[in-house]
């Protein structure tokens, strides 16, 4: 790999590889998403709120969100791929398959814009886990409980009760607790909402990133 040249979507990836690798040809741009699809808008055909819970890669820490799910918070519905179960009334598991599209990307960002926030479980791994999804729940203004991994993608950017809230990995009592704090603090909720919104539209979306790839191809062929 020497000669070839790496491009991360993770400033804590690509530190890492440098490392591993002994390798100087790699490189961070931050990811973006399409922030004229994931707005804030009114949900479809909602009758009711609850937590949003999504993803299907190795990394999703589903047992610990379920054990930190108490029977007097809020429905919580995941939509996943992955094969789990549970006996708690409040918690729904919504079979859910990206290569299949078995939910239309119009239909995902209903999910989002019904929902009261959005949690993102994760095992620790320095992959960003969790990035797609958190940046899209942001753009539709969801606050997001997110797990802080070694993956974290801008630990600059990405500001714990600034615009996301981070937890530690593996915990369910602090999950559980963050969950708590943030259903009984509409303060906060906004404030998140507000300045995730402004994340996106600032530094994580396709524009910039579609930008900062042509600089960084531009550059690799000049040199």
């Amino acid at each position: 790999l020497k000669n070839i040249n790496l491009i991360c979507l993770s400033n804590n990836e690509k530190n890492y590889l440098i490392e591993k690798l002994n390798n100087q040809n790699i490189s961070y741009i931050p990811f973006g998403i399409d922030s004229n699809f994931w707005v804030k808008n009114e949900p479809i055909n909602n009758d009711n709120k609850y937590i949003f819970a999504i993803g299907n890669d190795y990394a999703r820490d589903w047992d610990t969100l379920i054990k930190s799910w108490e029977n007097d918070f809020p429905n919580l519905r995941i939509l996943t791929s992955s094969k789990i179960k549970t006996n708690k009334r409040n918690i729904e598991i919504i079979k859910s398959e990206w290569g299949r599209q078995i939910f239309t990307d119009e239909e995902i960002r209903n999910f989002y814009l019904g929902s009261l926030f959005v949690v993102l479980p994760l095992r620790d791994t320095i992959q960003p886990s969790g990035q797609s999804c958190c940046l899209q729940a942001m753009a539709c203004g969801r606050p997001v409980i997110m797990t802080k991994t070694k993956g974290l993608w801008d630990e600059n950017l990405l500001q714990n009760k600034e615009n996301l809230i981070l937890v530690k990995t593996e915990s369910s009592t602090v999950l559980k607790n963050a969950i708590k704090d943030l259903l009984k603090n509409q303060e906060l909720q906004n404030k998140l909402s507000l300045n995730g919104q402004k994340l996106i539209e600032e530094n994580f979306n396709n524009k910039l990133m579609s930008e900062y790839l042509r600089l960084k191809i531009y550059n690799i062929l000049r040199n």
